[in-house]
């Protein structure tokens, strides 16, 4: 049985997409530790009433420098894998169906449009991969 690795990558986009899964490009850490160090400065210089202060500083601070590094999981896989990547995704989705007969995987790509069971296990299989092969973080 042939794949076509474009057709799988375009579906499973679509169904990302659907579903708004995003990931973080940068880490999420990074921001919780700037809120946490404004905070505690607000609170050393200002007491209890820097707490709020500091948090609320911090918070705004950490979203500056974290706009715009959140993408939608299909923008990842269609425009920043390469094309390894791709064939390996795609691998990770058919392998999700190796119960399936041939004749149902070459008729997955149209039945995900109507299914929410195998949008499911799609997304299940993306988030795994962009997880763990890709060590991305899944919001």
């Amino acid at each position: 049985m042939t794949v076509n690795t474009r057709e799988i990558i375009e579906a499973v986009s679509i169904v990302t997409d659907n579903h708004d899964i995003r990931v973080t490009v940068k880490s999420s850490a990074q921001a919780s530790l700037t809120v946490a160090g404004f905070t505690f400065a607000g609170a050393f210089i200002l007491g209890p009433l820097g707490i709020p202060i500091g948090a609320t500083a911090g918070g705004l601070y950490a979203y500056s420098k974290s706009k715009g590094t959140f993408k939608s999981a299909a923008v990842v896989i269609k425009e920043e894998m390469t094309d390894h990547e791709k064939e390996r995704l795609c691998g990770h989705v058919v392998e999700a169906f190796k119960n399936f007969s041939a004749e149902d995987v070459a008729m997955l790509v149209p039945l995900l449009m109507t299914s929410d069971a195998l949008q499911k296990i799609i997304v299940t299989q993306v988030m795994q991969f962009l997880k763990n092969e890709l060590r991305m973080q899944i919001i």
